[in-house]
């Protein structure tokens, strides 16, 4: 649910770019993002999601679009088609040229956009989402495996379980790509017994 791809995002998918792909679309985080140019070719950082059929969660859930991408005479060329979806019953409406929809939208991939062309900006954002996503994400690792124990640890009233130490370690197996890879291994193979 965050609108902008992390830095970490935007400098692989234009590393993506340089090896030679003629475009990257990006999709997952349940809500849709903007888009740039790299060396002429399209990184669209996320569409949002296309059918899912829950209703209420307003613009954020509901909104997205698809991506039309024609390659032609070594030109590409992109459009995009956007849409509203299960907002009231399962269906997908596309929001037509003339369609007033289509201005809110758009205003709001520019602005998007220009936070993805800033990168000081990008950082900025991502550092803050990533901030008030803390004690939900560092509860992943406590030893609350009560509901109630693990709710109350994230609004702050228990103090967090892991020492400065521990949580190093942790980052040590999660900063190191050999080390990550053996962890997510395990843990695998321990979910799928």
């Amino acid at each position: 649910f965050y609108r902008f791809p992390s830095p970490r995002m935007k400098k692989l998918y234009r590393y993506y770019i340089e090896l030679g792909a003629d475009a990257v679309v990006n999709h997952h985080q349940h809500c849709y993002s903007g888009y740039e140019f790299y060396n002429e070719k399209p990184i669209f950082y996320g569409l949002g999601n296309f059918c899912f059929d829950e209703a209420g969660n307003g613009n954020l859930w509901n909104e997205g679009f698809c991506v039309s991408i024609s390659f032609v005479n070594d030109k590409i060329q992109t459009e995009m088609l956007p849409y509203s979806q299960c907002a009231d019953k399962p269906q997908v409406d596309f929001y037509l040229s003339n369609d007033s929809r289509r201005i809110p939208f758009e205003n709001n991939i520019k602005s998007i956009n220009d936070v993805i062309a800033n990168d000081e900006m990008l950082q900025k954002s991502f550092n803050e989402f990533a901030s008030s996503k803390a004690r939900f994400i560092l509860s992943l690792y406590s030893s609350y495996h009560n509901r109630y124990l693990n709710a109350a640890m994230c609004r702050g009233l228990l103090p967090m379980p892991a020492t400065d130490t521990e949580l190093a370690s942790i980052l040590n197996y999660t900063n190191c790509e050999s080390h990550r890879d053996v962890v997510v291994a395990n843990l695998f193979a321990k979910i799928n017994k």
